[in-house]
């Protein structure tokens, strides 16, 4: 038997977790604070790479499948294209 908390009591246990988690804080020092924000930082960097390394991924993944499936006139057109497009950067720059 599974025992359900009521809307009121869920709202009572996290107004009671919110001051332990406040008061906990309050009394924190500015070197704790320090740490604790610093390994906040680093977690948030760490996610944000481990999504940027899975959309490269993906888009790898897509454009092998796309030229897998290329003709050669495509495969041609392409190339030309993107001779012509790194041409045109390498010209621009100078």
């Amino acid at each position: 038997m599974v025992n359900k908390e009521t809307a009121t009591q869920r709202k009572r246990r996290l107004e009671k977790e919110k001051q332990k988690r406040q008061e906990k804080l309050s009394q924190e020092s500015e070197q704790g604070k320090l740490i604790r924000l610093e390994k906040r930082r680093k977690r948030l960097n760490e996610a944000s790479e481990e999504k940027r390394n899975a959309e490269r991924k993906r888009i790898r993944e897509s454009v092998a499948k796309i030229r897998l499936n290329e003709t050669s006139e495509e495969n041609i057109s392409r190339l030309e294209q993107d001779r012509l497009r790194h041409a045109l950067i390498r010209y621009s720059l100078h």
